[in-house]
């Protein structure tokens, strides 16, 4: 079940709901949970379940679940599993046949990427940047050729050091957006490219950053590959708007997009 991200306001009547009437809520932080429970006047027993005792924990949470019991997980913000405990007692429950449910609410990753004003056709969430230097460089080289918009989640201590090694991976003109404070009082996005994003001197919490799609020079992309991108974006959307998601996210004129997707539309269309 989703919790709200920052402001306690954001959490679904349904979620309260489900909160009021099951037998335990399983949670991250029994504290901060506690927090979320005392502001709504919920009374319910809490257990821990963390990344240092979920593997332990599973099974006992399993064999309450058989003996009839009905348990609510949280994290302490957004969606459980997001980078977050609860993979392992889900998976568990599916595998036995025991009937799980989501309740959907607060996503940082969504608030991020909606309030970004980067495109939003797709795009790829790859979790937290590494601690340690190697590993974040090899993780942000994933960034370098994605087609789609990026979005991580970053420490406010390690994020100059992030910014830097984006620099050296990406180059400094890809548009970038920070969030932070995300639905709180001082909700901030820092938006501009990476060469010229001004970080403020103090900064805390957790930080989600969200990347621009590496975008080609128009004058390299084929009507081979505009064609397939067309293509693929009609599978899901209508052809408008696949006309208009393939001129944005691959940087090529719109009319030229439209040229080729009428062509291609007749094309299909012709009898044999």
């Amino acid at each position: 079940m989703a919790t709200p991200i920052g402001n306690l306001f954001d959490i679904t009547i349904r979620a309260l709901h489900v909160l009021s009437l099951c037998d335990v809520i399983i949670a991250e932080d029994t504290r901060v949970t506690g927090k979320l429970l005392n502001f709504y006047g919920i009374k319910k027993p809490l257990l821990s379940y963390h990344n240092h005792n979920e593997k332990e924990a599973a099974p006992k949470l399993l064999a309450r679940l058989k003996n009839g019991e009905t348990l609510a997980l949280v994290s302490d913000a957004g969606s459980p599993l997001v980078s977050d405990p609860g993979y392992e007692i889900v998976d568990a429950c599916i595998r036995k046949n025991i009937f799980t449910t989501y309740i959907p609410g607060a996503s940082s990753v969504i608030a991020a990427f909606v309030g970004a004003g980067l495109p939003t056709h797709n795009f790829c969430f790859l979790g937290f940047v590494p601690a340690k230097s190697p590993e974040a460089r090899r993780f942000l080289k994933q960034l370098k050729d994605l087609p789609y918009t990026g979005i991580m989640f970053e420490t406010a201590k390690r994020l100059r050091a992030t910014l830097g090694l984006l620099t050296d991976i990406l180059g400094s003109s890809r548009r970038i957006a920070i969030a932070k404070e995300l639905t709180k009082l001082h909700e901030t996005f820092i938006l501009g490219t990476i060469g010229d994003i001004a970080i403020p001197e103090t900064i805390r919490g957790e930080i989600t950053i969200v990347i621009a799609p590496e975008q080609k020079r128009a004058q390299t992309i084929s009507d081979e590959e505009l064609s397939l991108a067309i293509r693929k974006y009609a599978e899901t959307t209508t052809l408008r708007q696949a006309i208009n998601a393939v001129s944005a996210d691959l940087n090529v004129a719109k009319n030229r997009v439209y040229k080729l997707a009428l062509q291609q539309a007749n094309k299909e269309n012709q009898l044999p």
